[in-house]
């Protein structure tokens, strides 16, 4: 088996999945965001954040050479970087969200073209995996004031501060040299690049299916 057939199945086992095409276009994306070594190194990593010293003692390798070679698949956005309460830690990631949406500053005419082939198998599992990317946070606390008459405004709001100020960064950039975070695993701060993601996956995956006749993909001049 190679290489790329071994990334394709991790991530088919991740939320949302990556699964199999007759014509196997989902290898050729691959391909064209994975070298063959970055993709060996890819199918290494635990899809939970782990430190470099974790990652290379578990795989008895080199820890400045881990590290480097993680930090550069972070530029490349083909994994995820974060810094958990200070340690900068790593992760292999779903296709959607994430390798896909960390591809937009790198996207050209190829990789649209192979992605928009794809969506037509993609969407068939996207959504259909567990635990899902997005879940609900239970707040164990009375929302309502001493009165009883009104809903607390704050109630939630304090117990999420944790996610409002969050040194959480992820795709193709690592977080700011010399952070300190401290704060508990968390999703990024929304920043400029959100809305172009919002906008890129509305294209993406729901225009297609109210107009099915019509497949409607993210499409750049060469």
């Amino acid at each position: 088996m190679d290489v790329y057939t071994r990334l394709a199945r991790k991530l088919n086992r991740l939320p949302h999945g990556f699964p199999a095409t007759e014509s196997g276009v989902e290898l050729k994306i691959l391909r064209k965001i994975f070298s063959p070594e970055d993709a060996a190194f890819a199918v290494k990593l635990r899809s939970w954040p782990q430190s470099a010293e974790t990652i290379a003692r578990r795989h008895r390798l080199p820890l400045e050479q881990t590290r480097q070679t993680l930090d550069e698949m972070v530029t490349k956005g083909q994994i995820l970087g974060a810094r958990v309460k200070g340690e900068r830690k790593y992760a292999v990631v779903p296709f959607v969200v994430g390798i896909y949406e960390f591809q937009l500053n790198r996207m050209d005419k190829e990789l649209t073209d192979l992605v928009e082939e794809y969506l037509p198998t993609l969407i068939k599992t996207v959504g259909g995996h567990k635990p899902a990317v997005a879940r609900v946070i239970p707040v164990t606390k009375d929302t309502k004031d001493k009165s009883g008459e009104n809903a607390d405004r704050h109630a939630l709001a304090g117990d999420c501060d944790r996610f409002e100020e969050s040194d959480l960064e992820v795709g193709p950039t690592l977080e700011p040299p010399g952070s300190t975070g401290s704060q508990q695993w968390a999703a990024p701060a929304v920043g400029p690049d959100v809305l172009i993601v919002f906008v890129v996956l509305v294209v993406t995956f729901l225009l297609p299916l109210v107009q099915p006749q019509h497949p409607v993909g993210v499409r750049l001049d060469a």
